[in-house]
């Protein structure tokens, strides 16, 4: 599979020489070192991808959805949501990009705006197992939230695992439908 990317990048490379403003040139570039593990390099080709300013506007937005995909594969949550939200304001019809901004504010525990950007991707996506999932795990952390921590627990307790979860097992589980 490795010859393959290195085959595939070194043709596009070839091809942005000659062509430098090809756009799906940086898309192909960006998914071959994504793939790779080389996430700077990804980000990079997409921002010269943006920085051709192409007039369709669904392709600008789907490129700063990719951005913000590589920026949250980057743990980047700050820019990964700035690129989710230029999305939206692009094409506010990308269930996913509204999705996405709920995991980020979720993980943040901004919990009102999570749910406001899950329902906002619920609306454009009923039929969304994910967003039914993100949001029944959101209603689980707001109730823990709402009951307080539970008592403590005697040194003695023979039943380690009873009463409080952490919070933290509820947000590792957050999924976008292409991490499926």
């Amino acid at each position: 599979m490795a010859g393959h990317t290195k085959e595939a990048e070194k043709m596009t490379l070839d091809i942005i020489s000659r062509e430098s403003s090809c756009i799906e040139c940086y898309r192909l570039l960006s998914a071959i070192y994504s793939k790779r593990g080389n996430y700077t390099q990804a980000l990079d080709a997409l921002d010269r991808a943006l920085q051709q300013n192409p007039s369709d506007v669904t392709v600008r937005a789907e490129l700063h959805f990719s951005k913000g995909n590589q920026l949250r594969e980057m743990k980047r949550l700050d820019g990964a949501f700035e690129s989710y939200k230029h999305a939206v304001e692009l094409k506010p019809d990308q269930s996913q990009a509204w999705m996405n901004m709920g995991g980020i504010q979720h993980i943040k525990g901004d919990y009102a705006a999570a749910r406001m950007y899950y329902q906002r991707a619920l609306l454009l996506n009923p039929g969304s197992k994910l967003l039914r999932e993100n949001l029944a795990k959101l209603d689980r952390l707001e109730k823990r939230l709402a009951e307080g921590p539970p008592p403590p627990r005697s040194p003695n307790s023979s039943d380690q695992t009873a009463g409080y979860e952490g919070l933290g097992s509820e947000l590792t589980c957050l999924k976008s439908e292409e991490d499926e």
